[in-house]
């Protein structure tokens, strides 16, 4: 073959076909020794497809959950109290809406309850709460399987690249299919229990300002009152006065009406939840935005959330909502709104107090960037702005309350005499009640001891809006957790906090406790143990501290040292800034 003639071999390595020496007089092949260029950002025709499977998948899965949440319905309607009050609950929202136990799948398909009356503990047609209830439970359990895997499903096509289009695609189909689950809640069946009594003590103190304008910080409410006869309600309100002003719209939009009652505030709850997740994903999109479908939708379908935020509408939710828009206007460099939105927060539940020095840590570092003059000018308009947020807050109420009522109101939140649920209802439970700890007051002082020590560790630390939210999530779920009053609806707020600082060991613990509380959820229907924070908060701890344990032995005996500190610090907010700055120099002289 002549030299001229030759082939390049390219299965050598270029580098090798490169360095190859030319004979004297023989011209080298001029063929290409690079393969062609490929576009830097191009997109595997495989890939380009998996947005619109992720869209189809999320669809099923929506209807199926949307299957059990109308399957809810009849389970609900039957859980109230047989007394008369109950029963004027119970017909409220199909006095409203004739056609809605036309959505019963009682009266749909007529022969699936009969062949539930061969198993036992399924036969709904006993009229029994403890059969409601466990069927509810079960099928809440079942809602939050597919809750878990919809986000597996997120995770999974998050780690591949998709386009700007398929992103706000799926965040669309994901928004509008909340708002098809919300809509459901919000017109559930709804019975006089435990988990709804608080939407309707909202309204008596609404109710109570806005018709019979007596102040709800001086008085009791009055026995003519429209709610009143049904809740029993014997103590001035415990709430602050923002929620008092919001209580007082809503009453005043549901006129003398128990159905627009909950109408009213069962759409404050779905509208908080909308906007929670679209605050949820935006925060999200700076913090860990290939995470963010699956953390969305871990927030978004928790059927969970979906019933205590919306179906049975606790404040949590709208304290959530504010809370959310404060870290988002922090993130965004608007530190003035922000403070203005944790006020509010504040001003609505008092338990909530404590998370400010955290917001107000991170205005100090946010503020350093100022010249001294207008640092100064900056805190004075600040300082202004928070006290007439609370002139304004407390004006209408401040004749029957005063400061003498405020210092009663911190007492009561902070100081509770009494235990409902928690571990140290359990623990009186116990013979050893006679112990001094276990003293519902003296139990208080040490829970706000140990959140006591974690706040100043948290103003230490918390310097970025991830770690201002981890901290606010671990003070909140140690209120939860410690505090003699427990209800299963704390749990909202922490969990979305943790779900914004993006810290894996965080939620696992919240998941683990929200697993709990469907337990907690049938115990508290059928008031069959009042031990149960055993199961239902110690359990769960004890299970999150043992994974913990084994997952780390694991890494440290199974995968090398490089890696095991990448494990260990993914997922986790960073480090903050001034334990790894270099030292200044010395001052010359």
């Amino acid at each position: 073959m002549h030299p001229d003639e030759r082939t390049v071999d390219t299965t050598r390595p270029l580098r090798s076909r490169r360095t190859q020496p030319a004979l004297p007089g023989v011209t080298q092949p001029t063929l290409p020794i690079t393969p062609p260029a490929t576009p830097r950002f191009s997109v595997p025709q495989g890939r380009k497809t998996r947005g619109w499977r992720t869209a189809l998948q999320l669809c099923i899965l929506g209807l199926f959950l949307e299957a059990l949440l109308l399957a809810l319905y009849p389970l609900l309607a039957a859980l109230t109290s047989a007394d008369s009050g109950g029963q004027q609950v119970q017909r409220a929202l199909p006095g409203l809406f004739p056609w809605l136990p036309s959505l019963y799948w009682t009266n749909v398909f007529p022969p699936l309850p009969q062949l539930l009356t061969h198993v036992p503990f399924l036969n709904i047609l006993d009229g029994t709460t403890g059969t409601n209830a466990l069927l509810s439970s079960l099928l809440l359990v079942l809602a939050s399987a597919i809750a878990l895997f919809a986000s597996r499903v997120g995770g999974r096509v998050a780690q591949n690249r998709l386009s700007r289009f398929d992103n706000a695609f799926l965040f669309w189909l994901v928004l509008l299919l909340t708002v098809v689950f919300g809509a459901t809640m919000l017109l559930a069946p709804v019975g006089l229990t435990v988990l709804s009594q608080d939407m309707l003590t909202y309204g008596v103190y609404g109710h109570m300002v806005a018709f019979q304008h007596a102040n709800p910080y001086g008085v009791i409410p009055p026995a003519h009152s429209l709610l009143q006869p049904l809740v029993g309600v014997k103590t001035t309100t415990p709430y602050g006065p923002v929620w008092t002003d919001i209580s007082v719209l809503l009453a005043l939009v549901a006129q003398n009406s128990v159905a627009n009652t909950l109408l009213t505030f069962r759409s404050l709850g779905l509208l908080a939840h909308i906007v929670n997740v679209a605050l949820l994903w935006t925060i999200l999109t700076r913090v860990k935005p290939e995470a963010r479908l699956a953390t969305t939708l871990l927030y978004a379908w928790n059927p969970l959330i979906l019933l205590f935020g919306v179906a049975e509408m606790h404040q949590e939710i709208v304290l959530l909502c504010v809370m959310l828009e404060a870290l988002l206007f922090f993130q965004r460099s608007s530190p003035t709104i922000g403070w203005i939105c944790i006020l509010l927060v504040a001003l609505m539940n008092l338990l909530w107090l404590p998370l400010l020095p955290l917001f107000f840590r991170l205005m100090l570092r946010q503020s350093r960037v100022l010249r001294m003059g207008h640092r100064l000018l900056w805190w004075g308009g600040m300082l202004l702005i928070s006290l007439v947020v609370l002139v304004l807050a407390y004006a209408p109420y401040w004749h029957a309350i005063g400061f003498t009522g405020v210092v009663a109101q911190l007492h009561r939140a902070f100081l509770q005499d009494t235990a409902v649920n928690s571990l140290d209802a359990a623990l009186l439970n116990l013979p050893v009640r006679s112990a001094w700890l276990i003293n519902s007051q003296h139990w208080s002082l040490v829970a706000l001891g140990i959140v006591g020590l974690f706040l100043l560790f948290g103003l230490w630390l918390a310097d970025s809006i991830e770690l201002v939210a981890l901290f606010c999530c671990w003070l909140l779920l140690l209120y939860a957790v410690l505090l003699p009053v427990y209800w299963p609806w704390y749990l909202v707020a922490p969990f979305a906090l943790a779900l914004c600082s993006t810290n894996r060991r965080s939620i696992v613990l919240l998941l683990l406790l929200l697993a709990a509380s469907l337990l907690s959820y049938y115990l508290l229907l059928n008031a069959l143990w009042v031990g149960q924070a055993l199961a239902t908060i110690g359990l769960p701890v004890l299970i999150w501290g043992w994974v913990l344990f084994f997952s780390s032995t694991w890494q440290m005996t199974h995968v090398p040292e490089g890696e095991v500190v990448a494990a260990e610090t993914k997922g986790r907010p960073s480090r903050p800034s001034f334990l790894s700055r270099p030292s200044r120099p010395g001052r010359r002289y």
